[in-house]
This record gives C-alpha cells, sequence and structure tokens, in this order.
C-alpha cells in the first residue's frame, strides 16, 4: 500500500510538492472567504429565505460528497490492480456511503431550489401574520365557519387571505400558505453595486449598514452566496488534502498503519499475541517510504526478508504508470532494479541499501535513521524524493 502511494508520488508529485502547493491554495482560500464574510458585513448581513438556504447547503454538500465519493472510487480502481483488500474494504464502502449522501442531498437541494418551503408574505393589512420565511401560518386557532361567522376571502400583499366577520363586528383573519422556491428573488444586482459602493467605492469609510437597511435578496446576492458556498466547499476539500498530504510520508502515519492492520500482534500478553515476520519488502531509493519502513523493523524488531537478492528477473510483462498490465510476446530475462546484486549476481547495486538492512540484523537492531546519510548534492534522485 505504501510502496503504490510510493510509486504514484515519484511519478507524478511528491508529496511534498501536493503539501507546499495547496497549502498556497488553502491560504487564498481563507482570505477570499473571509473577504466575502467582510462584504456582507459591510451590507447589512442580509440573510436569504429558508428555502434559499436549504437548496444551497443541500446542492453544495452534494458536490462535497461527490468529489470525496470520486477520490474513493478512483482509489478503488487503483489498488484493485495492485491490493484487492484494500480497495474492496477501505475504499468501495466509501465509495458507495458518500455517493449515496451526495445523491440525497441533491434531490433535497432540488426540492427546496424547485418547490420551496411553505411560506407567508406579510403586509400591513395582515400585520398579525408571521414574519416573511420565518414561520409557517398555523390556522389551528382560527375558529370554523358558523355560530355567527361568516368569512370571505382577500388579498394581502399576494398571499390569499380568508377573512372571518363576527356578528359582533371583530374579524379574525387566516392566511392560506404558499410555497416560496428556494432560488426565486427580486430581479437586478442592486446589491452587487451597493456591496461595491460600501467596500471599495465613496462609502467604504462610512459604518456598515444595519440590518434594517440591508438590501433586498436581489439576484446579485444569490450569484454572491453561491461563489461563497463554492470557495467554502473548497476549502474544506484542500484542507483534507493538505492534511493527508502532510501525513502521507511521515512515520507517524506509517506506524498507525501497520499497528492498526497487523503490529497490535506483537504486544505481549493477549490472546491474539503471536511472532510476526515480514515475507517481502524493497525499495529503489532511500526515500521516505524507505526510512519509515526500517525505522518501524528497527522499533518493533521484527524479522524479515528482504526482496530480491538476484540481480535479474524472469518477466513475463509490465505495469505501466497507468496499473495496465502490458504481456510480452516472449518472456524474458530483465534486470531487477529492486534486487540487491547486480546482474553479475556478485556486485552489490547500492551499497546504502546492504548497509541498513545489516544493520537490522542484529537484536535489538543498531540501524537509526541518521545511520548513513543519503547526500543529495552527490546522489541526485537516488535519495528519492
Amino acid at each position: 500500500e505504501f510502496q503504490i502511494a510510493t510509486l504514484f508520488s515519484n511519478n507524478f508529485f511528491s508529496w511534498k510538492e501536493v503539501a507546499t502547493l495547496s497549502t498556497y491554495i488553502l491560504v487564498a482560500l481563507v482570505v477570499l472567504d473571509l473577504a466575502f464574510l467582510y462584504v456582507w458585513r459591510r451590507i447589512g448581513r442580509p440573510w436569504p429565505r429558508k428555502s434559499t438556504l436549504l437548496a444551497l447547503i443541500s446542492g453544495w454538500a452534494s458536490f462535497f460528497f461527490a468529489v470525496v465519493a470520486a477520490v474513493c472510487g478512483f482509489g478503488f480502481h487503483f489498488y484493485l490492480q495492485y491490493c484487492s483488500y484494500v480497495a474492496w474494504y477501505y475504499f468501495l464502502p466509501y465509495t458507495i456511503l458518500c455517493a449515496i449522501a451526495a445523491l440525497v442531498l441533491f434531490l433535497l437541494g432540488f426540492w427546496a431550489a424547485k418547490f420551496g418551503l411553505r411560506v407567508i408574505a406579510t403586509s400591513d393589512d395582515c400585520a398579525m401574520l408571521p414574519e416573511v420565511c420565518e414561520d409557517v401560518c398555523d390556522d389551528d386557532d382560527v375558529p370554523s365557519e358558523g355560530n355567527g361567522l361568516t368569512s370571505s376571502d382577500e388579498e394581502c400583499d399576494g398571499v390569499k387571505c380568508r377573512v372571518y366577520q363576527a356578528e359582533n363586528g371583530q374579524g379574525v383573519r387566516s392566511a392560506k400558505v404558499r410555497r416560496v422556491p428556494g432560488f426565486s428573488c427580486e430581479p437586478g444586482c442592486q446589491s452587487i453595486w451597493l456591496a461595491q459602493e460600501y467596500c471599495v467605492g465613496p462609502r467604504r469609510r462610512l459604518p456598515p449598514l444595519s440590518q434594517a437597511e440591508a438590501p433586498t435578496w436581489d439576484q446579485g446576492l444569490l450569484l454572491l452566496l453561491h461563489i461563497f458556498m463554492f470557495l467554502f466547499v473548497s476549502t474544506l476539500l484542500t484542507i483534507g488534502l493538505v492534511t493527508f498530504a502532510r501525513l502521507a510520508d511521515t512515520y507517524w502515519y506509517m506506524r498507525f498503519v501497520f499497528d492498526t492492520k497487523w503490529g497490535f500482534a506483537l504486544a505481549e500478553g493477549y490472546s491474539y499475541t503471536a511472532p510476526v515476520w515480514m515475507g517481502e519488502f524493497g525499495q529503489m531509493v532511500r526515500g521516505n517510504y524507505w526510512l519509515n519502513m526500517l525505522r518501524y523493523l528497527a522499533d518493533r524488531d521484527i524479522d524479515f526478508a528482504y526482496w530480491p537478492l538476484n540481480g535479474l528477473k524472469y518477466s513475463e510483462g509490465y505495469f505501466t504508470n497507468s496499473g495496465v498490465f502490458h504481456e510480452f510476446d516472449h518472456p524474458r530475462w530483465e534486470d531487477e532494479q529492486f534486487g540487491l546484486l547486480l546482474s553479475d549476481s556478485w556486485s552489490v547495486r547500492h551499497t546504502w541499501k546492504l548497509l541498513d538492512i545489516q544493520a537490522l540484523m542484529d537484536s535489538p537492531v543498531k540501524w537509526t535513521p541518521e545511520d548513513y546519510p543519503c547526500e543529495r548534492q552527490q546522489l541526485g534522485s537516488a535519495c528519492g524524493y
């Protein structure tokens, strides 16, 4: 598993490069997020309708889980060609769960955007009704017709209201609830112009608008909220990438994975305690994977067999960088780059490798990561990534 990740890193980008680049991207995204929050505060912190929030949050959460599902699906396809156990029991369950979550959230967001929540618009004539988009009208306390009550329908700012008239002249109003789609808003982009005036324009030195002075929710605010949600989701994804890239080639992460999968059997006094023997391992460069692997074998004092000793191998084909196996027309003898010996079966291929392995043979081991440092100025890419 770690060798595959190392080969991927060597063929494309090192984890250090990924971590550095993604950190710069993360800083830029955080700055943009804060800039949008500053603009929102300057124009009075206008809030969208509940159905709008539901549609946007569900839609962008669906996008987030879809990206995670795509990454897990790629991992499943990639590891299926090298380590089917990891593919089926690690990547596939997360791929299915994230895909289901993305689908459910997408349907919820589509419903909120298309149909919306049940809300009531108010006017001066219907002052007793709830505030716009705050509550759903409750008609439970409205009396039924009869017993001296008559009713008639009126229009209250576009909302159908039913007025109940009693014999004593007192009236009781109720309203028929209607649905407001999540993406419905006032036409125009006056809010963007107002944001420009209060952030970089002539009104930038004035105090921010109060919430009562905030602009009406229009197409400009809807566009700004879409952009902010995209930046926010991108920030979360980048945080995940930065975290994994900075842990991927660390000894702590390798120790955690190995101890979780099989290293626990080395602990004494348990029913599952058992001797562990590392059947085969190898590497062509003295990079982080090699140093972390030897450090783990040294810390746990694990016996091993290095693979391979021979300098030639009988090959029937090879794997391409995409993981596809290409079969030769006829098998052939080829140079074994992982071998301890060269093709003459006598000369040592990599002195550093033999010295590292010999240091592991004593019990307790003598190997430490500081032994036999790899001078990159002398050996170049042979030191690994």
